[in-house]
């Protein structure tokens, strides 16, 4: 979030900066009066504060939460392999079984043997 702070500072900074001098530029081969060249500048730079708040709202808020919301998160249910062991039959009469489906409260849960078989 910091990256996004100082990016968003920067890069409102550098468009405020450009703007200034191409308004600057419009004016200064121009014939205008004090009054008029000022009136112009004040209306620009409300214009230009503006822009760059829009800018700082944009890239220090809204582009780290459509990071976020796009991303691929690793939550929910779980793909890899954790962990390995030997497995062994859950009965010791059906040496084929080795989970066990077990329903407690309208909750499904498997029971996998990884210990000694049973004797």
């Amino acid at each position: 979030m910091l990256f996004f702070l100082y990016l968003s500072g920067i890069l409102a900074m550098l468009l405020g900066v450009t703007l200034f001098q191409r308004h600057s530029k419009k004016i200064k081969n121009k014939n205008y009066s004090d009054e008029l060249i000022l009136h112009y500048f004040a209306k620009k730079a409300t214009e230009n504060i503006m822009i760059m708040c829009l800018v700082v709202i944009i890239v220090s808020l809204l582009l780290p939460l459509l990071i976020w919301t796009l991303s691929p998160k690793e939550v929910g249910g779980v793909d890899k392999i954790i962990e390995t062991d030997n497995l062994s039959p859950i009965f010791p009469y059906n040496k084929n079984q080795y989970i066990k489906e077990v329903t407690d409260k309208d909750v499904k849960s498997y029971i996998v043997n990884v210990g000694e078989p049973f004797k």
